[in-house]
């Protein structure tokens, strides 16, 4: 399964990461391996995590098509 993370403080497990920039959903941030997702929208972090599970990528990329914050 994947997991969301929400903070006002920061990005979660992303320190030291070079990802490549990005636009999702409203926000900008960063794309790490299609894997870790770091967008910062209005007050709040979010990061996305795929997790380690290749058999739940096809959901995750639905989500990351269609989400909005």
């Amino acid at each position: 399964a994947f997991t969301i993370f929400i903070s006002k403080d920061r990005f979660f497990a992303t320190e030291g990461l070079d990802g490549q920039p990005i636009k999702l959903g409203g926000g900008t941030g960063t794309n790490n391996n299609d894997q870790l997702l770091a967008i910062k929208k209005g007050s709040f972090y979010y990061t996305l995590y795929a997790g380690t599970q290749q058999q739940f990528m096809p959901e995750f990329k639905q989500l990351l098509e269609t989400i909005k914050f």
